[in-house]
């Protein structure tokens, strides 16, 4: 209600004010209703200022049941707000008034500025009162590739930080915020292998009975995800097919429930896939998606049937442009080699056929699968089992791709920033021009915020530097330029 009252008020500031009113005023107020079955725990009021979409709601403070990750809100100060945040670098207020950043927890600042992702209270209580946080920690992590604090770690690894991630999370809120790794993070299977080397894996991708996870599945789901992405890649740089990279999360989800294949779970008049069954009831995911992802396992599984027998040399968009150019009846050769390879060719139409606009994701999980098992060898989870693992890269060279990716990464983002720098920049001038102090305070305040942002992220490049020891545990080394950027 509060913030609802706050949102109605400025229609009435705007009248008052002509020059404001003039440049476009406020759009339609939107109230959110509380819903604290959905976490959606104090109504909400949206707007549109200036063409900006603002939210406004009350500082507030929390107070969690043992049995529930819904807590009962009262109205806080501005420290008990920031420390009810899942991390710290999540706990920065702007304050529009002095255009300046706050600080109230203390470690905001310094963590961004360090690249660590750390919660601003015990890690351990903080999970506890809300274990979503873990996931939204692997989330923001690995997105920025900043290191995780020590104390985080062994906390998210914690048996009862685990369970009640299981028990107290709904599997609608574990879907969203996979979805959001999916589509935020540049390298989305960096945040799996997070969840896998935290040990909650298994509770994210939940199993129907009597499935589990075991060690080599989840190595192999892994390797098959990133090896499914490796043939995306080869496969757009091949045929410049840009079909294949429209159903990147639904493929990359699919490759790492390609283990189980076909294989059905449930009774024999309600049998489901046990791939659709994690997309669609323990991911909470649309029943589009989880139809899609079954389409490109099975879809998978029959190409690489089909074509067991066409190269010793794992499937690709080679083999099948080999297998479509069969000779005709005129050409001068062997009958029945030409009799056999059209049959063939059926066989593989059928198969592309039951995937339909989904075929070449079949192709790239079936070379995914065939890289990792072996041309002609089954799919099921005995042979899974008993698979030696692939073996692990080297310090330097996980070192090397860590340090190239981070460079990348920083170069595309200080592009951005300089592009919204520079945008920001052209209509704080053009506010100025036209006398709109409103709207030229709003921008101004946001063309401060990209370089309070470009200075934290310039710092970090020259002053830190993040590598990982022969345990897989992240560190921070100053660099040598420390004490001369002091």
């Amino acid at each position: 209600a509060f913030a609802v009252s706050v949102a109605e008020s400025l229609p009435a500031y705007l009248a008052e004010h002509e020059e404001a009113a003039s440049a476009g005023g406020v759009g339609h107020i939107a109230s959110i209703a509380a819903n604290p079955d959905k976490s959606k725990h104090l109504e909400t009021a949206c707007v549109r200022i200036f063409g900006i979409s603002v939210d406004f709601v009350n500082l507030r403070a929390e107070d969690y049941a043992e049995d529930s990750r819904i807590p009962t809100m009262t109205f806080g100060t501005p420290l008990e707000d920031a420390r009810r945040r899942d991390l710290t670098i999540n706990a920065l207020f702007y304050n529009i008034n002095e255009n300046k950043v706050e600080d109230f927890t203390g470690q905001g600042l310094p963590d961004l500025d360090a690249g660590l992702v750390r919660t601003p209270l015990d890690p351990h209580t903080t999970f506890l009162d809300d274990p979503l946080r873990v996931m939204r920690a692997v989330r923001f992590g690995t997105r920025f590739h900043y290191a995780f604090d020590d104390a985080l770690v062994r906390a998210a690894q914690l048996a009862d930080v685990k369970s009640a991630l299981a028990t107290k999370v709904s599997r609608e809120r574990v879907g969203q915020e996979l979805n959001g790794i999916f589509n935020q993070s540049r390298e989305p299977l960096n945040a799996l292998r997070t969840c896998a080397a935290w040990n909650i894996f298994d509770v994210v991708f939940a199993l129907p009975p009597p499935f589990n996870w075991s060690l080599a599945l989840v190595r192999f789901a892994l390797d098959a995800a990133q090896r499914t992405t490796d043939a995306v890649q080869a496969h757009h740089a091949a045929t410049h097919d840009d079909k294949v990279t429209q159903h990147v999360p639904t493929l990359t989800l699919a490759a790492l429930c390609s283990p189980f294949g076909t294989t059905m779970t449930g009774t024999s008049r309600k049998a489901v896939a046990v791939v659709r069954h994690i997309v669609r009831e323990s991911l909470k995911w649309s029943t589009a998606e989880a139809k899609h992802a079954e389409q490109i396992v099975a879809g998978a599984v029959h190409l690489r049937r089909a074509l067991a027998g066409v190269d010793a040399a794992p499937i690709d968009a080679s083999t099948l442009a080999r297998l479509f150019a069969v000779p005709s009846n005129d050409d001068n050769g062997d009958s029945a080699a030409v009799s056999a390879a059209r049959e063939l060719r059926v066989d593989v139409g059928r198969a592309m056929r039951e995937c339909g606009e989904l075929w070449r994701e079949a192709l790239c999980v079936a070379t995914a699968l065939d890289e990792l098992l072996g041309v002609g060898t089954p799919l099921d989870l005995a042979t899974i089992e008993q698979l030696a693992p692939l073996p692990a890269p080297t310090d330097a060279a996980r070192f090397c791709a860590a340090r190239a990716t981070r460079r990348r990464h920083c170069a595309a983002a200080a592009a951005r920033r300089r592009g919204a720098h520079a945008r920001t920049a052209r209509r704080t001038c053009a506010a100025e021009a036209s006398g709109d102090q409103a709207r030229s305070a709003l921008w101004r305040a946001q063309r401060q915020t990209h370089c309070a942002s470009a200075r934290v992220s310039r710092h970090d490049r020259q002053r830190r530097q993040t590598v990982r020891d022969s345990s897989g545990k992240a560190t921070i080394n100053k660099n040598k330029n420390d004490e001369r950027m002091k």
